[in-house]
C-alpha cells in the first residue's frame, strides 16, 4: 500500500436527540480524499425504555444522575 492508498479506519457512535439508542459504524476514510469514505459496517443499540425516559429527562436531571448516566453510558 503506497501513500496515495493511505486511509483511516474509524468508528463514530452517537444518540441523536430522539434518546431511542446509539448508532455505531466502521468506515475506511482515504487520507487523500475523505469524501470516498466507505461504510464497513453499521449497528443500531437500542435503549430499554425505562433506560430512554432516564436519557430524555437529562436537562433537569440532579447532579447525582448526571454521574450516573455518565458512568452507565460511558
Amino acid at each position: 500500500m503506497g501513500a496515495a492508498d493511505a486511509s483511516h479506519c474509524v468508528v463514530g457512535l452517537m444518540s441523536g436527540t430522539s434518546g431511542d439508542g446509539v448508532d455505531a459504524v466502521v468506515a475506511r476514510v482515504p487520507l487523500a480524499d475523505a469524501s470516498q469514505a466507505r461504510l464497513l459496517a453499521h449497528h443500531h443499540a437500542p435503549f430499554e425504555p425505562a433506560f430512554r425516559a432516564r436519557v430524555l429527562a437529562l436537562p433537569d436531571a440532579r447532579p447525582a444522575e448526571l454521574a450516573l448516566m455518565h458512568v452507565e453510558l460511558g
